[in-house]
């Protein structure tokens, strides 16, 4: 009874916070809910021989200037031995416009912040359809056709269900962002994508319409910008030359077409790209095998994180650069070492759209 009382006394003393352990593609997340309960309000859990043990019910904010949420808790959570296991913290915290659903913060496995994560948005969609549920109303028993956002539900053989939509605004370091939840299966306006180095060898985006012009060159709309499939901006690694495109979709990427991904050094490469001084605020890092007009294989090398099983930002990057060299048409299916991504794009002034799953693994309580 001693030892029960002793740590019935330890754990009331610990600090600790409510998680949810969630996935999109095997790109891990641990999800902090701070949409509910303060920091200094806490619960008390009565166990069954009559103890109680006190905890934390949601996530912590006390104010702005102090937060567990930090880049130490995000290390300490995320490491794979002595925490909790994931490739990033996603932080949803209240949004700074009320019109907004969420406001979601991200923070890297090594404590770095990040700027937009394609997965980790359609986690916490699912996350948010599942606990605060926004019903569209056009989809209350109406089943009217599917608009080419709105993702289709694949157990049903793509065609639209009986699975009411739901749809959030999520505010964050990219902008709003507005997804949509069937099932599953969770569509993202990922907002328009920037083209940098490589294209057409120019520093530049020229904001023109399509995939012609980028930079001044002559181009055309659906096959590619005239010179660009074998442009590239040259890199040194290593003491080799490698090429590569640079592409915003949010946060920054550098793509680069290579014949056979997996027998590629990612490994070796990636950590050399990533901190490379043409980046500054460092970068990620994909490396592409186009299969055929419609598909191609990704691996990716994440800032902050290293590599991953997926990356929705990454993939959309490398569909973006796939489609405006010429090298891929129409929607393009993007195989990551987790699973698949669909993804269309057209042109500089249209939004890149994002489909794919999302999935939440677990519950708990981390003592920090």
């Amino acid at each position: 009874m001693k030892d029960l009382q002793y740590y019935a006394m330890y754990f009331t003393m610990m600090s600790s916070i409510k998680f949810t352990k969630m996935h999109g593609l095997g790109n891990d997340f641990v999800v902090i809910d701070d949409l509910g309960t303060p920091l200094n309000q806490a619960w008390t859990e009565v166990r069954d021989d009559g103890l109680s043990r006190r905890g934390l019910g949601h996530v912590p904010l006390l104010d702005d200037h102090s937060s567990a949420v930090t880049p130490s808790f995000a290390r300490s959570i995320c490491d794979r031995r002595f925490g909790v296991g994931a490739d990033q913290v996603l932080w949803l915290r209240k949004p700074h416009d009320d019109s907004l659903d969420v406001r979601m913060e991200i923070l890297n496995s090594d404590g770095s912040v990040a700027e937009m994560c394609g997965n980790g948005i359609r986690a916490i969609a699912l996350y948010m359809d599942r606990r605060y549920k926004k019903r569209n109303d056009r989809y209350k028993g109406k089943h009217e056709g599917k608009s080419h956002d709105e993702p289709s539900d694949k157990r049903h053989g793509g065609e639209l269900d009986t699975t009411e939509l739901s749809e959030f605004r999520v505010e964050t370091l990219a902008g709003v962002k507005t997804v949509k939840v069937r099932g599953d299966q969770v569509a993202v306006d990922m907002g328009l994508a920037q083209l940098g180095a490589g294209f057409a060898g120019a520093d530049g985006n020229a904001g023109v319409d399509k995939y012609a012009g980028f930079s001044g060159a002559d181009g055309n709309a659906g096959g590619g910008v005239t010179g660009v499939k074998n442009a590239g901006k040259i890199m040194e690694l290593n003491g080799k030359e490698y090429r590569f495109y640079e592409v915003n979709v949010g946060n920054p990427h550098a793509v680069f077409f290579v014949e056979d991904v997996a027998r590629f050094p990612v490994e070796e490469l990636g950590p050399l790209v990533e901190r490379h001084p043409f980046f500054p605020n460092r970068t990620n890092v994909e490396f592409v095998q186009v299969l055929n007009p419609h598909a191609i294989r990704v691996r990716v090398w994440e800032r902050g994180a290293g590599i991953t099983l997926a990356c929705g930002t990454g993939a959309c990057a490398s569909a973006v650069a796939s489609l405006a060299t010429g090298r891929t048409d129409g929607e393009v299916d993007v195989e990551l070492p987790g699973g698949h991504l669909k993804i269309s794009w057209n042109g500089l002034s249209a939004p890149i759209m994002m489909e794919g799953a999302a999935t939440e693994v677990f519950e708990g309580i981390y003592f920090i």
